[in-house]
């Protein structure tokens, strides 16, 4: 991580608020992937060929090594290694008006990883955060040990072919 933290320069570690267990809002810890100034214009949602996005960041996320940091938010207790992933509250309240059931997804602690990720991957619109948002609602209904198992086989190929983005 420290080595990422100096290919990245300033500010390598940023935070952001996102939606938890209990709706409560938290603060997630990311490596920075994009340009400083990336929002600018407020929230925007990134795309695989977004020009926001640096040469060393591109790499951590085909890598997920951006997730990296999120550890600290599991040691904290705001997040687990598997879970929902936690979603902004300006996406937030714009997918529950599309599928009111995804505050369901709030009575779990959210992951690093999630079903969602591993099975769908990145979410460049609205429309493509609610088609992943089924395979969060898919792990809510089915979770269990075996569940979890096999997103972190899932999560595993994913980084080892460096499919993250």
């Amino acid at each position: 991580m420290a080595v990422c933290c100096l290919l990245i320069g300033k500010r390598p570690i940023y935070k952001q608020e996102r939606i938890g267990q209990r709706g409560k809002v938290f603060l997630i810890y990311k490596l920075r992937t994009m340009c400083l100034d990336a929002e600018k214009k407020g929230p925007q949602l990134s795309s695989e060929d977004d020009p926001r996005i640096t040469r060393i960041g591109r790499f951590l996320r085909c890598y997920r090594l951006d997730e990296v940091t999120q550890f600290y938010n599991v040691l904290k207790g705001d997040m687990s290694l598997i879970g929902p992933r936690p979603e902004r509250w300006f996406y937030f309240r714009q997918i529950v008006q599309e599928k009111p059931l995804v505050y369901l997804l709030c009575n779990v602690r959210p992951g690093i990883s999630s079903m969602g990720v591993v099975k769908y991957g990145y979410a460049s619109n609205l429309s493509m955060m609610l088609n992943r948002i089924e395979y969060e609602m898919l792990y809510f209904k089915k979770m269990s040990l075996w569940t979890d198992l096999k997103v972190i086989a899932g999560t595993i190929v994913t980084i080892f072919k460096g499919r993250g983005v």
